[in-house]
């Protein structure tokens, strides 16, 4: 599921790349956010995006929750860019309407997986009541590494 989702954001990065002007920039796209030009610079988000989400970073070696927080950006991203642009994403056949519809079912699939995760684990875990306290702390809840 991991894989998939790094996967699903390499058209986000390419339409990032498009998108952001990076001719005036000192830095040529690598966001430095000790540098006050980088924190004012319209296109902050987006580089600083960029910077963390590209093909050279570790992504497999992100934790999900980083991976989903990425895609979730993404759709953000490219929802306000095809809002702009006027295309209708349910019945649009165009790349970025297409990865839309895509992205977002994948998403909704990961927090689906993740509920029902946390609903395993209630179950096997249940609220413990006072005299099943030290029971209760002996079995942290686990995060989610189990959809990776």
């Amino acid at each position: 599921m991991k894989t998939t989702v790094i996967r699903m954001l390499d058209y986000p990065r390419s339409l990032l790349r498009r998108n952001v002007e990076l001719h005036d920039c000192p830095h040529a796209g690598q966001f430095a956010d000790t540098d006050a030009r980088c924190r004012l610079c319209e296109f902050t988000m987006e580089c600083h995006w960029l910077c963390q989400n590209d093909e050279f970073v570790a992504l497999g070696e992100k934790s999900i929750d980083k991976i989903v927080e990425a895609l979730s950006f993404a759709l953000g991203y490219v929802d306000a860019e095809t809002t702009k642009w006027g295309h209708r994403h349910q019945n649009c056949r165009c790349e970025a309407c297409t990865w839309l519809r895509n992205a977002h079912r994948l998403y909704d699939k990961v927090h689906g997986d993740a509920c029902i995760l946390a609903s395993r684990l209630q179950r096997t875990y249940p609220r413990p009541t006072d005299g099943f306290r030290a029971t209760w702390q002996a079995y942290p809840m686990r995060d989610k590494q189990e959809l990776s």
